[in-house]
């Protein structure tokens, strides 16, 4: 390759002047930043998309519990309890037989 073509040149045609760039390793190499700039932006993008709809669900969440757990107070009325009188105690056990003399 001529000086002055040279300092023109891109890095990847200098590179891979004198071979096969049909292979597919010089078209790799020729696309890697939007390749790489492209994944990050997917991978940021699906981050947001799932930090986004926790906090939504967390939200939603939070609307309806609010909604659903406040009790309704009506009118109380209170009445005397009248307990049951003492149950009867069961006797106590008889007492253990008396070992056999000899």
């Amino acid at each position: 390759m001529d000086t002055a073509k040279i300092l023109k040149s891109d890095f990847l045609d200098i590179l891979f002047e004198d071979r096969n760039k049909n292979y597919g390793a010089y078209e790799l190499r020729k696309k890697y930043d939007k390749r790489v700039r492209n994944s990050i932006l997917g991978t940021a993008a699906l981050a947001l998309l799932i930090v986004g709809s926790y906090f939504v669900y967390l939200n939603l969440k939070a609307d309806n519990s609010e909604k659903n757990t406040k009790p309704v107070i009506e009118d109380i009325k209170l009445e005397d309890v009248k307990l049951p009188d003492d149950p009867k105690t069961p006797p106590p056990p008889p007492p253990p037989p008396a070992p056999p003399r000899r």
